[in-house]
């Protein structure tokens, strides 16, 4: 849910304006309405040290990344900070110059290791004396017509069919078709040496660096000071002027349950404002309250946008969606132990920001395993065929392709029956009653469509799973008047209730085209959750036939290479299917949130997240 706000509007004066200003970062519960493009010589001498301050860290956490010195834990220097960040700059412009030369080192031998050692002095007296010395590679063939012509060569390296030569001659002489060399006139072993040496003195300087790590602490907690500032400097800049600068105003919101907290703040201060319930038309910043469950899933929900101020959050009602279909688009009891496994694993080691991560995993994971019971799979193979207990096999609802397809069917069916059902509540907080019956009439239209064709234009029963559907809606007393009834009243209320805001003769025209969008779109979108199936079954099938390839590389048993293959496909096989259905599972689901499931609601979004003026120490993006 979308917790409640109230807005603030505050007048001061001018003299209090930092104090207040101060003290209202320390509260931290009020989102000020702040423009960040708004900048001054502060804001951009700010921004300029923090981005300074964080890649000195980065380089830290950068050159140290492998390097298996243990961290400094002791203080090296006793210097300001800084002092310290000067010298941790010196430090990268050395060592990044180091590399640089270590790099050209590198190349310099690997282009001289095909010749070995020669003296670059003796090159240049030949050369002195009139004698040209040429490098030059080219194909065997080739070398040996060269040969052949009587030219002055010396062959020094032949690797493949590749042969490193070296022509002298009095004369000037090109030859056509070998590659000139140009090399290096320095020794090999001198550069090695160098090489070596250059080495060494990045070691030294990296050890340098590993001492200054004993300061990052220092580096972050002077981030989040100067953070801290930025935001300040920010705020102080967006106070708007009421009174020829000596009286100004300042507008935010902040949640409700911090009502009082705030009323004792602000009565401490020589201040004038007012508390109240926001306008429609304020730009109310959103924050997220949910249960433990459904709050693993506003990631879900972010991935898209949050909704306005005056929607209801899908959060709540998307989580249990998504869990079961991430679970039915992979509907396999082995690979979601696998996952299981993974994820409590993730839980338990990973860092505390990734924790809510890995609980979600471990949620998809309990979806996939029911899913795959539900659907009769595990790592390909059917649970029925297996000698498993009764007791388990009773779990396994859908034996056939056809109740799968129509489950898939019918879950597509209640989330847009419930996407409309929130639609209403929207459009009445939004627009009021009169917004929310037409949502209301497609909900009326199309539930009375399907009793109607259920009972009595689909012959037979419609079963799905234990599920008898027809036998359900023909206990319904007077059923036939009932879904009449629905189909009748939906319709008046899409032709007189769409686009409110129109003329009312106008309305019945619109609602025809409205209509037809309706009667061409639901069953579109409800068709949409085929999916669902049709992934499931897929990565059935592709385990299955990793399966039989398996058995067929193994045999008879006795090869000991045909069982090696046999292992080496399931696990190779089953991995890259497990890969594949984590992908489609993930994607498949979030498209049917975000499509059909965002369009029954009617969802807006562009929410702007709540950011409290606080002293959270972390740098804003400007």
């Amino acid at each position: 849910m979308v917790e409640r706000m109230k807005k603030l509007s505050v007048l001061i004066y001018s003299d209090f304006r930092e104090s207040f200003l101060e003290g209202l970062q320390e509260l931290g519960i009020v989102d000020v309405n702040i423009d960040f493009s708004i900048e001054n010589t502060t804001i951009n001498e700010l921004k300029a040290e923090i981005t300074r301050i964080k890649n000195a860290k980065r380089f830290i956490l950068e050159t140290l990344k492998d390097f298996k010195v243990k961290r400094e834990s002791k203080p090296v220097l006793q210097k300001d900070l800084k002092e310290i960040i000067n010298r941790i700059e010196k430090l990268r412009a050395e060592y990044e110059s180091l590399s640089e030369k270590l790099k050209l080192a590198e190349i310099e031998i690997s282009q001289l290791e095909k010749w070995g050692e020669f003296d670059p002095i003796l090159i240049a007296k030949l050369e002195k004396e009139g004698i040209k010395v040429k490098f030059y590679s080219s194909t065997k063939e080739e070398f040996l017509k060269i040969e052949q012509k009587g030219y002055s060569v010396e062959k020094i390296n032949q690797i493949g069919n590749t042969v490193y030569f070296v022509l002298f001659s009095t004369e000037e002489i090109e030859l056509e078709e070998p590659k000139i060399e140009k090399l290096p006139m320095k020794k090999l072993s001198e550069l090695i040496t160098y090489k070596e040496h250059i080495k060494t003195l990045m070691h030294e300087c990296k050890l340098e660096i590993n001492s200054l790590s004993f300061y990052l602490e220092k580096i972050d907690d002077e981030l989040n000071s100067l953070s801290d500032r930025l935001f300040y400097e920010h705020a102080k800049l967006n106070v708007g002027n009421a009174v020829e600068d000596k009286i100004l105003f300042i507008t935010g919101f902040f949640p409700a349950k911090n009502e009082k907290k705030l009323i004792e703040f602000l009565e401490e201060k020589e201040v004038f404002y007012i508390i109240e319930n926001p306008s429609k038309d304020d730009n109310v910043p959103v924050k997220l309250k949910n249960n433990k469950f459904a709050r693993l899933f506003e990631v879900i929900t972010e991935l898209n946008s949050l909704p306005q101020y005056y929607e209801v959050d899908p959060t709540p009602f998307t989580a249990p969606f998504f869990a079961l279909f991430f679970g039915l688009c992979i509907a396999d009891v082995g690979y979601g132990f696998i996952m299981l496994f993974a994820t409590i694993l993730a839980f338990f080691f990973s860092k505390k920001n990734l924790k809510s991560i890995a609980a979600l995993g471990i949620i998809l994971s309990l979806a996939t395993i029911i899913s795959g019971v539900l659907l009769n799979t595990i790592f390909g193979l059917q649970l029925l065929s297996l000698p498993l207990p009764q007791e388990l096999k009773k779990f396994v609802v859908f034996t056939d392709m056809n109740s799968a397809m129509a489950f898939a069917i019918f879950l597509g069916v209640i989330q847009v029956i419930v996407g409309y059902c929130l639609q209403v509540v929207n459009k009445v907080r939004i627009y009021g009653i009169a917004g929310g019956m037409q949502p209301l009439g497609v909900l009326f239209f199309m539930l009375g469509v399907l009793i109607y064709s259920i009972l009595y234009l689909v012959e037979g029963d419609v079963v799905i799973g234990p599920l008898k559907i027809k036998n359900l809606l023909a206990l319904m007393p007077f059923s036939n008047y009932v879904s009449i009834s629905f189909i009748v009243c939906g319709l008046i209320l899409i032709l007189l209730f769409n686009n409110i805001t129109q003329k009312f003769y106008w309305r019945p025209l619109l609602g025809l085209w409205e209509l037809y969008g309706i009667v061409t779109g639901i069953p579109g979108d409800i068709l949409s959750y085929l999916r669902l199936f049709a992934l499931g079954l897929a990565g059935g099938l592709l385990g299955n036939a990793f399966n039989q390839i398996a058995l067929m590389l193994k045999g008879d048993g006795k090869n000991i290479f045909g069982v090696i293959g046999m292992i080496l496909i399931l696990l190779v096989g089953h991995s890259l299917n497990l890969i594949l259905a984590v992908l489609g599972a993930f994607v498949h689901p979030l498209r049917l949130t975000l499509l059909e499931f965002y369009k029954a609601i009617g969802f807006t979004g562009g929410g702007r997240p709540y950011r409290p003026f606080k002293k959270f120490g972390r740098c804003l993006k400007s």
